[in-house]
């Protein structure tokens, strides 16, 4: 009997903004542009094999979830693709959140970072071009294919962290592969951490987020910055949770 081979191209796993989990049951629709889906192996895993398609489009969508697509580079094999899926205004579980909803041009993106819930904390100096980062958080906290916004208090600089596969566990801290490298420099004593979400306004132009985790923070601190593509930033307090 003879064996046939199949090279994967793309390893999707998604995580459910509601649980902070890996999303456990295959809710979800996963398809390339050509609408062949994708081979669901359980535990938040989706899989596609190679095909002569040399780039693609992948697009993830469920009834009470926001519809994520995202592009496959032609040079990319069994390349992981973490995904954070954000719930829509519909659904049930999100209307018990504290959630944030506003309105902003169609497919405009609109990134979200406060400080209450990054639960993390440099244990290394970062240098412009690091691969890794080590970091401090609590053992529950599912922190992979999230995106965090790290900056330097002493000179202002800051970027986004994405952070990949976990390549290293030590007692009190983890070691992280970063998507993308630094560009700048930040030191242990003077740099700080916040939690991002990035999420796009729909054809209406209206856009919806929830915020694990914010039901315990006091109203009076529950302010966050919001940044809607180039045309700048604005500071917003998040009154109560949806009724």
């Amino acid at each position: 009997m003879r064996s046939i081979y199949q090279t994967i191209k793309c390893i999707l796993l998604l995580y459910d903004e509601i649980t902070g989990r890996i999303a456990v049951q295959n809710l979800f629709r996963v398809y390339n542009s050509k609408g062949t889906p994708a081979i669901y192996k359980g535990n938040g895993i989706y899989l596609f094999l190679l095909d002569s398609e040399k780039e693609d489009i992948i697009t993830v969508e469920a009834e009470g979830y926001q519809t994520q697509k995202f592009f496959l580079c032609k040079d990319e094999r069994e390349t992981v693709h973490r995904l954070w899926m954000m719930p829509s205004k519909n659904n049930e579980r999100a209307s018990r959140m504290v959630s944030l909803s506003g309105r902003a041009l169609q497919g405009q993106q609109i990134t979200v970072y406060f400080d209450y819930s990054s639960q993390c904390r440099l244990l290394r100096g970062l240098n412009p071009y690091d691969g890794s980062v080590c970091l401090c958080h609590s053992l529950h906290s599912t922190v992979e294919g999230q995106k965090l916004r790290i900056q330097n208090t002493e000179n202002g600089c800051y970027e986004n962290l994405v952070l990949g596969e976990m390549c290293a566990e030590l007692e009190s801290s983890h070691e992280y592969q970063l998507s993308v490298p630094l560009k700048y420099e930040y030191p242990v004593r003077h740099t700080m951490i916040y939690r991002s979400i990035s999420v796009s306004a729909d054809e209406t132009g209206e856009f919806f987020a929830v915020f694990r985790g914010f039901e315990s923070v006091p109203e009076s601190q529950r302010i966050c910055k919001i940044e809607m593509g180039q045309d700048g930033c604005y500071e917003t307090v998040i009154l109560q949770q949806m009724r």
